[in-house]
């Protein structure tokens, strides 16, 4: 079984930075800049259909290189609105 890891990748393309799906690795999640910020922000792959709650911190003090994306949750196929709160609301009751 393969693990997640605790950074997510992001690639450079012709100056753009994109964040990329943690698990097929091919999706471009989110297009980055070097003072991009965000908490518990929700990432949807169209590629593998996998839900990423991340945290996003500017890198370094001059903003320069890429922004540091931290995931804090993986889900596939539901919400991770409910993922977090311990319901799943695939499964019926």
């Amino acid at each position: 079984m393969n693990r997640l890891p605790e950074e997510l990748t992001c690639h450079a393309v012709a100056g753009i930075v994109w964040v990329m799906c943690p698990v097929c690795k091919r999706g471009k999640l989110m297009k980055l800049n070097g003072e991009t910020q965000a908490k518990a922000l929700t990432l949807y792959c169209r590629k593998c259909r996998h839900e990423s709650l991340v945290d996003i911190e500017p890198r370094g003090k001059d903003g320069h290189g890429f922004p540091r994306v931290k995931l804090v949750k993986t889900a596939r196929n539901w919400a991770i609105s409910g993922a977090v709160s311990g319901q799943n609301p695939a499964v019926e009751a």
